[in-house]
């Protein structure tokens, strides 16, 4: 195990869909996996990837706003292909600024498919947030709804006065460790 962290943003299903599983992302490949899955099937792989996976909006394609942005800019290829996978950075980006801005309910399908919905074995759970400061203990899968426009906040956001972020990648003594990588 090399990485600490590694965050995954709605991993690819083209093509790695048919790679064996040794290929992909999993939990093995650092301390700690997060990946937020926003159009699961399309152009995002829709199956849990790592130790916690995070499914706005079930996860699957068209994410709230996506339909009504792409097409009032008379981009129907946008709907199709870029909006929803783009939805993953977006709402990591927010959550930076905010970070409880996305409280998640834990979900458990029977299946093993990664979308779920609000009434799909969730239960509420009080202090988990999906983005850059996600409780690196969780295990499993979590639904949460957001807003069609940012603020995107959950429907269930919890907010708190001058809420500042904690500091990034920092130990128990609160020193730097490790660097956060970007790759694409």
């Amino acid at each position: 195990m090399n990485f600490i962290y590694i965050l995954c943003l709605d991993p690819a299903f083209p093509l790695y869909v048919f790679e064996r599983a040794s290929q992909r992302l999993s939990p093995n490949d650092a301390e700690f996996v997060d990946v937020i899955h926003t159009d699961g099937g399309l152009l995002g792989y829709p199956w849990p990837l790592g130790h916690v996976d995070f499914y706005p909006n079930g996860g699957v394609p068209l994410q709230p706003g996506c339909a009504q942005q792409e097409l009032s800019k008379n981009r129907w290829l946008g709907v199709i292909i870029g909006c929803s996978h783009a939805r993953a950075w977006q709402y990591f980006a927010e959550s930076l600024a905010r970070p409880r801005a996305f409280l998640c309910d834990r979900c458990e399908n029977s299946d093993d498919s990664g979308s779920a919905t609000a009434s799909s074995n969730c239960t509420m759970t009080n202090e988990v947030f999906m983005g850059m400061f996600t409780d690196r203990t969780l295990r499993g899968k979590y639904y949460l709804s957001t807003n069609p426009e940012p603020p995107s906040e959950s429907q269930n956001h919890m907010a708190f006065p001058n809420e500042k972020p904690p500091p990034l990648l920092m130990d128990e003594d609160e020193k730097p460790f490790g660097h956060v990588a970007f790759v694409t």
